[in-house]
Formats: C-alpha cells, structure tokens, sequence
C-alpha cells in the first residue's frame, strides 16, 4: 500500500473512513522520501513483481489539482522494473495523467458500482459514466485498466444492475487491456452503523441481515456472497475467461469455490 494521506471528500456512504478517520484531510507530501524507500523496497526483492497500490486511505486522484502527486509518482516509479503501480479512484479528472511517461507499468483503476448504488450510495463521486469514459482516455494513453466492483451491495435488482456495469466495461474498455477486477461484498465494523445512521439517513445498505465474519465485521450470509461473487464472475467471463478476477477480502477458499484466483497470485 502506498500511503498517500488520509481522507477522502466523496463522502460514500459505506466508506470506513467514517469511523476510521478522527481529524481533518492530510496529505504527505515527503515524497522523496516515499520513493527513496519504493526503490529500496524494489532492489531488495528483484525477482518478484510488486504491485504498489494508492487509493488506500485517500483517493489517489483527488488532490491532483493541488498537489499534482500522480506528475512526480508515475514517471519515477514507473521506471522500476518490477513494480506495477496502481492508481485506483472515483474521479474522472484524469487530464493530468494522459501526457505522462508510465513505461507500460501503471494501472489506473476505478471503483465502480451498479447504477442504482452509485446514484444512492456515491452521490458526491463522479457519476459511473463518467468514470467509464476517464478509463476510456487512460486505456488511449496507453495505461493498462483495472476495475474494484467493491462494495457489491444486495439489492432486490442487482443481477441486472451489475451486468449492466459489466457491459459498458467491456463496451469502453478492451480485454486485453484490463489488468484485473476484483470483486468484495460489502462489509463493515458494527460501530460504523450509527455513523451511517445519523449522517446518512436515506441509506438503506445497513439494514440487510447480516452477521459478524471471523474478522469481527458485519457481513451478508455466505451463501448470499457466493451467489453474487459467482453472478459477477460469469458475466466478466463471457465476455473474456482471461481477464484475472479476484475477491477482496475473501479467504482463498471462497475465491476457489466461486471460480477466483487468490489476490496474491497476481502479477503484471
């Protein structure tokens, strides 16, 4: 994980940055320092693949007007062999990473969810065309594509909503040039409920049954996850087996039963 800062303006309901985070935005920006240390991290490990992934604790693009972060990063640590970094977001303002040198080495990734949920549940995003046509422009600069449907979010229509997200993935952006997908159920600690309660009184996500998992947070009964994580397989599937897809933290069990590769099996 490449901690950029912490705090995120696009206020999604589900977003554990509601209890997790108790003070106003920061943002690093001791960078040199961040990339003396990804190199050294790097060099020590020259036979592995890294995958180095922003977006973690704050949105990798989001503070690119007024930081411009993504200017520095990508085309320094691009030029290390064996790192693969990711840019994941929920913004389309990606005017700024079109001109930059990536070495093939950069994969800019988007949240994304069914229509309904993001109208619902991410109103203060951009909209999901609007992400779809900023990976349209990054896939033309040459950046290779990665999508987190994460939350998943049951609903009574999801089969089709998500399909249709599946289908303009593919409509926007080619096969081959998707570097992975991953899938994960929505999930939260029991004490961001009355967080979501009070600041977002309209949303209904909390009220589905669910039940505390080995990690302590509430989750969808197992059967409703596998059923969802397997609906979303087979539509990416049809149309491309190779596109790699994993689950977001799912044990490895789970993942083999659904058809999904193990997370740390991935390399660009």
């Amino acid at each position: 994980i490449l901690n950029l800062g912490i705090g995120c303006f696009y206020n999604c309901t589900y977003c554990y940055l509601h209890y997790y985070m108790n003070s106003p935005y920061k943002v690093y920006v001791n960078l040199r320092d961040l990339i003396k240390e990804v190199e050294e991290f790097a060099a020590a490990r020259p036979e592995k693949i890294i995958r180095l992934g922003s977006g973690e604790f704050i949105d990798s693009i989001g503070f690119e007007e007024i930081l411009n972060i993504n200017e520095i990063l990508i085309p320094t640590l691009s030029r290390i062999k064996n790192l693969r970094l990711e840019i994941k977001t929920k913004s389309a303002a990606v005017d700024q990473l079109l001109g930059l040198k990536h070495h093939g080495r950069v994969v800019a990734s988007w949240s994304v969810n069914a229509l309904k949920v993001a109208e619902a549940e991410e109103a203060e995003a951009d909209s999901l065309s609007e992400r779809l046509a900023a990976a349209g422009r990054c896939q033309a600069a040459g950046y290779k594509i990665g999508f987190h449907f994460d939350p998943l979010i049951f609903y009574p229509d999801w089969e089709s909503g998500y399909r249709e997200v599946v289908d303009l993935i593919f409509k926007t952006i080619k096969a081959d040039n998707i570097a992975w997908i991953s899938l994960g159920a929505l999930r939260f600690n029991s004490d961001l409920k009355p967080i979501i309660q009070q600041k977002f009184p309209d949303s209904k996500i909390i009220y589905e049954e669910m039940l505390p998992g080995l990690d302590g947070k509430l989750r969808y009964f197992i059967t409703i996850r596998q059923r969802m994580f397997s609906a979303l397989l087979e539509y990416i599937h049809s149309y491309s087996a190779a596109v790699p897809v994993y689950l977001c933290m799912e044990n490895n069990d789970l993942a083999r039963e659904v058809g999904a590769i193990p997370a740390f099996s991935l390399h660009g």
